[in-house]
């Protein structure tokens, strides 16, 4: 058995962040899918329509930003937790 006893917080947050970045393309993909997808009639007065495409690059981004930031916290309250109660025993193999 091997036990984790800390994680790198920057290698944790840029992991986070890449996988967040493309969970927020999936999302917003599939957001502006749906926005196509509901009639015109049934869309509120308050929906710009021109500014949607724009979310297919703010939305990943903001998603990423976020991830990094709950990674780099998941990372130190790992390590911090690891510290008092001892890390994650892993068997590994060869």
């Amino acid at each position: 058995m091997i036990e984790l006893k800390r994680i790198g917080v920057l290698s944790l947050a840029k992991i986070q962040a890449v996988l967040m970045f493309i969970f927020g393309l999936i999302m917003a993909v599939l957001g502006l899918i749906a926005i196509k997808l509901i009639p015109a009639e049934l869309m509120t007065a308050g929906v710009n329509t021109s500014i949607q495409p724009l979310s297919l690059l703010t939305v990943p981004i903001f998603y990423g930003i976020i991830g990094f930031i709950t990674g780099a916290i998941g990372a130190l309250l790992y390590n911090l937790a690891a510290r008092w109660m001892g890390g994650i025993n892993l068997d590994l193999k060869k």
